[in-house]
């Protein structure tokens, strides 16, 4: 039955960046980056920063000893807001079952 699979429970890290003033045309290059230096999932979200400026909150999940991840990029692609925060979470997954259609 779906939805009766156990979770799998593992600790991983998720560090969040603000940047600044980054060419939205690199974020792939930079996703892809992450992905290659050992990132579990990496994604974008826009947000107002002081000032009301734009800017882009980056979210990056890895395994607890890729804290440095954030620095493939950084200064390279564009201005980051110093400090970082983030914090160790539980990321639960299932295991995948191939399922035939009727």
């Amino acid at each position: 039955m779906l939805g009766d699979a156990p979770y799998n429970n593992e600790e991983v890290e998720r560090l969040d960046r603000l940047i600044d003033d980054m060419n939205p045309q690199l974020f792939g290059v930079v996703m892809d980056r992450l992905f290659a230096a050992g990132a579990l999932d990496v994604y974008f979200t826009p947000v107002q920063m002081k000032k009301n400026r734009p800017g882009t909150l980056l979210t990056i999940v890895a395994p607890p000893e890729a804290r440095a991840l954030p620095e493939v990029f950084a200064p390279r692609y564009g201005s980051v807001v110093p400090g970082e925060r983030g914090g160790i979470v539980v990321k639960g997954t299932t295991p995948r079952v191939p399922l035939e259609a009727e």
